[in-house]
């Protein structure tokens, strides 16, 4: 049975709150695709004049362009109705789609009022939620301890099915955003295509994939999508994470014989354990060519490119995100726990990430293949500050209850594109550079 989450809404205009809720159901549930579904005119919203239907849906087509697990559906707006009611919706959705299981994705605000909505007795029974929990920006806690306690209510009075998304909401709305259109005030940080989807990164994109071979091109896409949810969900630099997933594999273009070749071109010093697991070199090559190619000049940003194969001690929040995205993107399939990392890295990234380096080196022990030095340092560094941490097994605790909790109530799908879309409305619409000098270089991607 498919499984897909609908994002439901006027998208007037689309904003990266909405695609970071989205992101971060499509992960952590396991869905199989989202559907954002533009709807035609919400009952409680004829207080302003909407943008008409074709400008909504050429808004979220552009917004969910690179991703190719996000849908527009034209759903809604092919309903000859005035209005457009979830319970209809969803009646609809029940009868189109017998074989498909279809989850809601909303914020804190909607759970808060879902009471005050058309029939909320069939909608909550008929249908399950992922409901986004607004975050304390420093703990990374719930703001407050209220949603809990509604959901209970909820479910109880009418038997719902509400889940929480371990995901920060952005204090983004779009009537704000129209507000500061108006104004003539800049938008761009919360627009997409804004802040986190610069125009020369658009530029180092298009360049990589004249570069790279096509499956390698999506991998890099795939990682960079990835970078940017995990930097979303752990308050990570956007444009970082976005740069460093996209650059991270711009040296993945040759044999690891031509590897070695271009390092000694380059003056790259290559240690004996790098030369032993060749397949590790192509991130030290690659935050060459990002320092010397590409122009990034933040140690942040090379350092994250030059670890994504091995790790380091130490690491820092994006080197760990790049690592633990080269793992899990979308395009990934038959690695060992690949489904269950693709849920916890939104619920406790420092404990996928140590579970990946473990899983990596017992997955290269037993093919008795060659393991750099700097990937057994990695992982015994960590392993350490774990035992170390006497409040650590709490925290595990925690962390399984609710892994355990979320493989009860949400089978886990592998990620792929949607292969049951629904019909989508058209409308028109080389000095010597840091990098020549010993740095870690882990798996063979």
């Amino acid at each position: 049975m498919k499984r897909i989450g609908i994002m439901g809404g006027t998208f007037d205009p689309i904003h990266l709150g909405h695609l970071n809720i989205a992101e971060q159901a499509y992960r952590e549930y396991g869905l199989d695709c989202i559907w954002f579904m533009p709807s035609r005119i919400p009952p409680h919203k004829h207080d302003h004049r909407i943008t008409s239907a074709e400008d909504r849906v050429a808004m979220v087509e552009a917004a969910i362009a690179p991703f190719p697990y996000f849908v527009c559906s034209d759903y809604e707006l092919r309903r000859e109705s005035e209005n457009t009611y979830t319970a209809d919706t969803v009646r609809l959705l029940k009868q189109d789609y017998p074989d498909t299981e279809f989850y809601f994705i909303v914020g804190e605000d909607s759970v808060r009022h879902i009471e005050t909505w058309y029939h909320p007795e069939y909608v909550l029974k008929e249908i399950p939620f992922l409901a986004a929990q607004r975050e304390d920006e420093e703990t990374l806690g719930p703001e407050t301890d209220e949603l809990t306690p509604l959901i209970r209510q909820l479910e109880k009075k009418y038997g719902a099915r509400i889940d929480i998304l371990h995901c920060r909401e952005m204090d983004i709305s779009s009537a704000d955003i129209r507000g500061r259109l108006r104004e003539g005030k800049d938008v761009s940080d919360v627009l997409p295509g804004g802040s986190a989807m610069r125009p020369e990164h658009v530029e180092i994109r298009e360049k990589l994939k004249k570069k790279l071979k096509p499956s390698r091109y999506e991998h890099t896409l795939g990682v960079c999508y990835t970078s940017v949810a995990l930097a979303m969900r752990w308050g990570c630099d956007l444009e970082k994470a976005e740069l460093a997933g996209l650059l991270h594999d711009c040296a993945k273009r040759w044999t690891n014989e031509e590897t070695i070749e271009q390092c000694e071109k380059r003056g790259i010093a290559l240690t004996e354990g790098e030369l032993a697991a060749p397949a590790v070199i192509h991130a030290k090559l690659g935050a060459f060519l990002a320092e010397q190619k590409y122009g990034v000049s933040d140690p942040e940003i090379l350092s994250a490119i030059a670890v994504h194969t091995t790790g380091k001690p130490d690491m820092s929040l994006l080197d760990k995100i790049v690592y633990v995205s080269d793992y899990i993107e979308p395009g990934r399939s038959g690695m060992e726990g690949l489904e269950e990392y693709r849920k916890l890295a939104f619920i406790d990234l420092d404990e996928t990430f140590f579970r990946i380096c473990e899983g990596i080196l017992r997955y290269l022990e037993r093919k008795g293949s060659v393991i750099d030095p700097a990937s057994r340092e990695t992982y015994e560094y960590y392993l350490k500050r774990r035992n170390n941490n006497s409040s650590l097994q709490s925290q595990l605790s925690e962390t399984d209850d609710i892994m355990k909790e979320q493989s009860g109530t949400a089978e886990t799908a592998g990620p792929a594109e949607c292969s049951e879309k629904p019909q989508t409305y058209r409308g028109k619409g080389a000095k010597r550079g840091r990098w020549q000098k010993k740095t870690p270089g882990r798996r063979n991607s």
